[in-house]
C-alpha cells in the first residue's frame, strides 16, 4: 500500500492511498483495513492536525469512544474462532 500526503503549509492538501485521492480539508483521519481487496478506506473529519498519533493511549481511547472508529474496527477484525466447538 502506498501513501502519500502533498502539502504546501502542512496542514491542508492531498492524501492520496494507492490509487485513491483525498483532501485533507474534507477530513484529517484515515482509516485504512487491507483485509478485502480493494483496500476499505474511510475518511473521517475529528480535528486531530495537533494530536500525536505515536501516543498509544490516544489512540486506544479512541477506538473505544469513537463510535465510527469502533465500528470500522469491529468491520476490519477477522472473528475470532472458538475452539472446542
Amino acid at each position: 500500500m502506498h501513501f502519500e500526503w502533498e502539502t504546501t503549509n502542512g496542514r491542508s492538501g492531498k492524501v492520496r492511498i494507492d490509487d485513491q485521492e483525498f483532501n485533507v480539508d474534507d477530513g484529517d483521519l484515515f482509516l485504512v483495513t487491507t483485509r478485502n481487496e480493494p483496500p476499505q478506506i474511510q475518511q473521517l473529519r475529528r480535528g486531530f492536525r495537533n494530536v500525536r498519533l505515536s501516543d498509544t493511549n490516544f489512540l486506544r481511547s479512541l477506538a473505544r469512544k469513537d463510535s465510527d472508529v469502533a465500528k470500522f474496527i469491529a468491520q476490519a477484525t477477522p472473528p475470532v474462532p472458538i475452539r472446542g466447538l
